[in-house]
């Protein structure tokens, strides 16, 4: 075998076991290139949170406290309220919820210059007619014809007629009949009194 012959020999040989040599080093470089890329817990970099979606608590506190006792009486009803014509014929609708305490109001509400419509229910809802009471209260300003009225009922006469009692200076309460008839009957209006004492919780005075 000739020099050239053992050279050649030789050279194939290295070059086979180069090789695995370069198949190595690249798989090092590769891995340490996606080490760099995507950082693991044993290079000593922190790991981003993995965010989650939970329930949180709420606290009772922090809801709105709704109000759902509907029997409180309006402010502008409270007082004593009494016939200009007959001083013990008064109402005092505070009174009346202490002898009837599951007692219910509902508003019906108008302009700021009408009669504003109440109904009472005396014990409480659901409300039957044995139980209802309706009134009017009537704010500084607010008139009373008691044609206009009965034209609500289809009526044309008024028997009594009480739309000159009322003087539209002061506050004014009128308790209404539940049935009317052949001709409206009216009601007269009650005035504060805060002079008044006594108890007054009978509604059935005022259609006296």
């Amino acid at each position: 075998m000739n020099k050239n012959t053992i050279r050649g020999t030789q050279m194939r040989r290295f070059s086979m076991l180069a090789l695995p040599i370069v198949f190595i080093a690249l798989a090092l470089t590769s891995t340490a290139g996606c080490s760099l890329l995507f950082p693991t817990n044993d290079d000593n970099v922190p790991t981003p949170p993995v965010e989650t979606t939970q329930d949180i608590p709420t606290d009772p506190t922090d809801e709105p406290t709704v109000q759902t006792d509907d029997s409180v009486l309006p402010s502008e009803l409270r007082g004593t309220w009494c016939s200009q014509t007959n001083k013990a014929k008064c109402i005092n609708l505070d009174h009346v919820l202490a002898k009837y305490p599951n007692a219910s109001f509902e508003l019906f509400p108008s302009g700021p210059d009408s009669p504003q419509f109440f109904n009472l229910c005396l014990e409480g809802t659901p409300c039957v007619s044995s139980d209802e009471v309706n009134f009017y209260y009537f704010p500084v300003g607010a008139g009373w014809n008691c044609l206009d009225e009965a034209a609500e009922f289809s009526l044309t006469t008024c028997n009594p007629d009480y739309t000159s009692s009322h003087d539209v200076t002061k506050p004014r309460l009128k308790i209404l009949y539940n049935h009317q008839d052949t001709e409206y009957a009216d009601t007269e209006p009650l005035y504060l009194n805060p002079s008044a004492t006594g108890t007054f919780d009978d509604l059935t005075v005022i259609y006296g």
